[in-house]
């Protein structure tokens, strides 16, 4: 009796520690997928970004727009192979959390910009307008003193 009590006791442990080892890695995926989410979320602001700004000079908002892009790369190249090549979920949930933390600052930091380059981009669209305009003028001059 007391051998099969044993028996029971040691298929309870391993019945209990698989369960638990399942829960656990079911935690570790529920965080590796919690953290693409947030990286596509910041992939997603950092186009926006630099859609936003196509037109113009970025200014002092040059080199860590470019750091951004860079890492950004990083971090798409990381994520397909990531689907391609599960590592372990708990080592997969450690480097996205990583990505997240590391690109959301970049692009955190990179939006505090924003500000200054929409003045910029207002300033460079009442260029555009007046130019226009000012090469009509132009035209008209040199047309009437063609004519005279």
């Amino acid at each position: 009796m007391q051998a099969t009590t044993c028996l029971k006791a040691s298929e309870d442990d391993e019945a209990f520690e698989k369960g638990l080892n399942d829960a656990t890695d079911h935690c570790h995926r529920a965080m590796y997928e919690a953290s693409e989410a947030g990286i596509i979320y910041y992939l997603d602001l950092l186009k926006a970004f630099s859609e936003d700004y196509s037109e113009i000079p970025l200014g002092n908002a040059a080199p860590l727009h470019m750091r951004a892009k860079k890492l950004a790369g990083e971090v798409i190249r990381t994520l397909s192979q990531g689907r391609l090549n599960r590592n372990s979920a708990e080592q997969q949930a450690s480097e996205y959390m990583r990505m997240f933390r590391d690109l959301s600052e970049v692009v955190e930091e990179l939006e505090l910009y924003r500000d200054e380059l929409n003045k910029s981009l207002r300033s460079h669209a009442q260029e555009a307008r007046r130019l226009p305009r000012q090469d009509s003028v132009r035209i008209l001059r040199v047309g009437t003193q063609l004519w005279m």
